[in-house]
């Protein structure tokens, strides 16, 4: 099997770790109506010392060697000072604090001056980095794809990339122009990539991940190994949904239909029933029945008296004839 890429691997995400070590998405949490300025001069306080232990340890110096890197990197930098300026209306507490972050910046790179990057690179506009970001991820992806298409966090890839795919459509017209004010010379990029088909590939990871496992663990059995094959194809999970709704709509039609012919059977025989009871407890029909009821039972005692005394006849006719028989039989013995 080949090198298990992740999401982490793509070359927009390099510079995630960092961003983790600077605790930069705490900062971009602040809320300026309940944010103090010592929350960010704590923060601002603590922010040379750990980008100091951090690009102490990383190969940073052959990263932003690169035309991207360099701009990705003062990007960074870059939000960080928006943001503390959002914090804050007093002039003076924004210059405090953004002053301490430029000045840094400064002092790095003029201590590092064989880089290939100083703190003007940087892009025209903040939203052509995610459309860098994009042409940069295809070009990794295209030359990774049959170690994606084993790894286990290919859908994830595969639907982070159609996510960013989307939001880069709703800026089109915005980003044509603003890509001619920035070119980055090792990164090959163009508005037309939003509109090109994606890398046509199969997701064939050996084993599910954490959270597909967890919807799946019901409908799979023990001990059977699954291999997951699904193309990159949103038509066809539309579709699939679609048809999904299709037959549950078929199943509760039907199940609506045979409701109703049971309702329509049962409500002649209960009007019956009621209109009977009626005409019984209220009508001089209900007095004519129980007059011929109590009728049939007078015929039905006489007829059980004539029975009984024809029967009693006959048990006496045969007591009779059983004396005499008895009589004979002994009369011929002696």
């Amino acid at each position: 099997m080949g090198t298990e890429i992740k999401i982490s691997d793509l070359p927009s995400r390099k510079f995630d770790d960092l961003k983790n070590y600077i605790n930069y998405d705490t900062l971009q949490n602040y809320n300026k109506d309940n944010t103090s300025y010592s929350d960010i001069s704590c923060w601002v306080d603590n922010f040379e010392p750990k980008i100091e232990t951090y690009l102490a340890k990383q190969n940073f110096k052959e990263l932003i060697k690169k035309d991207k890197c360099c701009k990705d990197f003062n990007y960074i930098i870059e939000q960080i000072l928006q943001k503390i300026q959002t914090l804050f209306d007093e002039p003076v507490q924004k210059f405090t604090l953004t002053n301490k972050i430029k000045e840094w910046r400064k002092k790095f790179f003029r201590v590092n001056q064989n880089l290939m990057c100083n703190e003007n690179s940087k892009y025209g506009d903040f939203d052509l980095k995610p459309l860098y970001d994009f042409c940069e991820d295809i070009a990794y992806i295209k030359e990774k794809i049959s170690d994606i298409e084993k790894s286990d966090q290919c859908k994830i890839i595969l639907s982070d990339m159609s996510s960013i795919k989307s939001q880069l459509k709703k800026n089109a017209s915005k980003l044509e122009r603003q890509i001619k004010l920035t070119i980055i010379s090792d990164i090959s990029c163009s508005t037309t990539i939003i509109n090109e088909p994606f890398p046509s590939f199969e997701c064939k990871s050996n084993a599910e991940s954490a959270s597909e496992r967890g919807r799946h663990i019901g409908s799979r059995e023990s001990g059977h190994e699954l291999t997951t094959q699904i193309p990159y194809s949103l038509g066809n999970i539309q579709d699939g949904g679609r048809q999904s709704l299709q037959m549950k709509s078929e199943s509760e039609t039907h199940s609506g239909s045979s409701s109703n012919v049971t309702g329509l059977v049962s409500l002649p025989v209960m009007g019956i029933l009621a209109l009977s009871f009626f005409a019984y407890k209220y009508t001089p029909i209900g007095s004519k029945f129980l007059a011929y009821f109590r009728n049939k039972e007078h015929i039905s005692i006489n007829k059980d008296d004539e029975t009984t005394n024809q029967m009693l006849f006959n048990a006496s006719d045969l007591n009779t004839y059983s004396e005499d028989v008895q009589y004979n039989v002994s009369y011929q013995t002696m």
